[in-house]
């Protein structure tokens, strides 16, 4: 019996995980409005979704609370909210006592979702909860960034504390669409960081976890009220997009214990509740598993897990509505999913082969056969039930290259 409608809420720029999200709980029969500052919500082209709700600027503006309010109260029996990016995700967390008596939700609290949201504070929360971090210095000046290049041992990696620090027009048309930069030695990083720093000074300098972009994996999970975990996941990403400093844009279904150990402990230490994803990478000279980063959110590619059997959204969706869920009979850290299934954002993956086939990492024979069998490969965009969305998106794109033509 399903309880409780759902809100899936879906930014600009964030479309994988709320699509995601709402063909997993529509097909589960859960009825699901979106909400979206998208203009071109994809989320929203879904057969699953029963009610599209366009909101400009909806997690920056706190007069949309009395909107959410109205929303919620017209659905009835307090929706449940999915926030599906760092803006809703933030937005939500910090309205939620504005908001607990008309939505639910299965947040972690707070002050962990704001100290993991800030890179800077979680470079702090890491080393007071001793997770395995590289080293990390958040300079103010180029005088900072001289006594960073004298400890740190190269390479290191730029990034921004707060991912929308980056997104400036001027600074993307400067740096492109990156998400970290990787320098090698103390010039380029002086030069990097004075290029950025003239439209941004939201720069971290981190020490690089060297390896290849396959060593790059994810751990998803789902802890309940009690920091219990119900469900887990890993993923091993293939390539990314921007290659080399960028998001899964091909990914495979791999389990590896290790890392699920090393991810849950940290969790129920912490106190974590809802879903979380853990980015790690393996580091090729010690073989240990680092961690980057901890999302209180889906990922971009959650679709995954749920073909593989562990359907964390809907999980999150059940636990929060009351609804019995089956107890687990499995081992502490055992595997719950299946493997040797792949997960596909075609638009990125394209993208980012030209990167891979420059620097020899990739051909066009390999790239085909990593592919594999059509039957094991899950696309973002494409579904056989939902077929809508995937039309909907190759008109967009066919009009844009039009009106640029």
């Amino acid at each position: 019996m399903i309880e409780a409608t759902a809100i899936v809420f879906e930014c600009a720029g964030g479309v994988e995980g709320a699509l995601s999200v709402v063909r997993t709980l529509g097909r589960r029969g859960v009825e699901v409005t979106v909400v979206t500052d998208d203009p071109q919500s994809m989320a929203g082209r879904s057969r699953y979704c029963k009610r599209l709700v366009r909101w400009s600027g909806y997690s920056n503006d706190e007069e949309n609370i009395p909107r959410l309010l109205a929303l919620a109260n017209q659905l009835g029996n307090k929706p449940i909210v999915f926030p599906t990016a760092d803006p809703d995700l933030l937005f939500l967390s910090r309205t939620r006592t504005d908001l607990a008596d008309h939505v639910r939700h299965f947040l972690a609290p707070r002050e962990i979702v704001d100290a993991l949201s800030d890179k800077r504070r979680f470079i702090d929360f890491a080393i007071e909860h001793k997770l395995p971090v590289p080293r990390t210095w958040s300079p103010g000046d180029a005088g900072d960034v001289a006594a960073a290049a004298r400890e740190a041992r190269f390479p290191v990696v730029l990034k921004p504390s707060n991912p929308a620090a980056w997104t400036g027009a001027d600074l993307q048309k400067a740096i492109g669409p990156r998400k970290a930069w990787t320098v090698a030695d103390a010039e380029e990083l002086r030069r990097t960081y004075d290029l950025i720093a003239r439209f941004n000074k939201d720069v971290l300098i981190q020490e690089c976890i060297v390896g290849p972009d396959d060593a790059h994996y994810s751990l998803h999970a789902y802890l309940n009220r009690d920091s219990k975990p119900l469900a887990w996941f890993t993923g091993r990403k293939v390539r990314i997009y921007p290659a080399y400093a960028g998001s899964g844009c091909f990914v495979e279904s791999v389990y590896v214990e290790p890392m699920v150990r090393v991810g849950l402990q940290a969790l129920e230490a912490m106190r974590y509740t809802g879903i979380a994803v853990i980015n790690f990478k393996r580091d090729s000279r010690t073989g240990e598993f680092m961690i980057h980063e901890i999302n209180p959110r889906v990922s971009q590619w959650n679709i995954l897990a749920t073909r593989c059997g562990v359907d964390i959204p809907y999980l999150a969706y059940a636990d929060t509505a009351g609804m019995e869920l089956a107890p687990i009979s499995r081992k502490p850290f055992s595997k719950m999913q299946r493997e040797r299934i792949r997960y596909v954002n075609l638009r990125c993956d394209l993208k980012a082969l030209p990167a891979y086939r420059k620097k020899g990492d990739w051909t066009w024979r390999s790239y085909l056969r990593s592919l594999g069998m059509p039957w094991n490969l899950v696309h973002q965009t494409w579904a056989a039930d939902d077929p809508g969305v995937l039309a909907a998106s190759l008109q967009m794109a066919l009009a844009g290259r039009f009106r640029s033509g």
